[in-house]
């Protein structure tokens, strides 16, 4: 025979879930029509920061600058196992040079010939800004140009960035 007061709290838990069961299930049908579908996108958000500091800004464009040097050592061994610069950068199944750029930097081959190439690296977070870099004798007419102040790199294998 159980103990009387455990009995009073039995019926005392028993009237408390039946008062919060129903509150619960009202909630979960109030707010389901506000819930995602499967598949569906939620909205997000991400980017830059609305103002960069000086000190990332450098950063930024030292990554840049960066990748492009270590694009112009994987090209360097491309060019010594296949006598040619590659035209692509390796994805999957496609042959080319390869190298993983630091997070945010696009590396893009902007003229490639078997003796010479041209590159430019943007940065997710410095919209309209670039750092371009030249390899071998690139013709005046393709050499790349950053992005906002139309510098031209004039040294083989040195990267040349918007202001900093």
């Amino acid at each position: 025979m159980a103990h009387p007061m455990l009995n009073a709290m039995r019926d005392m838990m028993r009237r408390a879930m039946q008062a919060v069961v129903p509150a619960l299930l009202a909630s979960v049908t109030l707010l389901a029509p506000l819930a995602p579908r499967a598949g569906a996108q939620t909205p997000s958000v991400s980017g830059p920061p609305m103002e960069l500091d000086v000190a990332t800004r450098r950063r930024l464009y030292a990554a840049m600058a960066e990748d492009l040097k270590q694009l112009v050592t994987a090209q360097e061994r491309w060019f010594a196992d296949h006598a040619e610069y590659a035209k692509t950068f390796e994805r999957g199944a496609v042959r080319g040079v390869r190298i993983t750029p630091s997070p945010g930097v696009t590396l893009t081959l902007v003229y490639v010939t078997k003796n010479a190439w041209a590159a430019r690296a943007t940065h997710d977070w410095l919209a309209g800004r670039s750092c371009v870099l030249i390899v071998g004798a690139v013709p005046a007419s393709r050499r790349p140009a950053t992005t906002d102040e139309r510098k031209s790199p004039a040294r083989e294998g040195v990267a040349v960035c918007d202001s900093r």
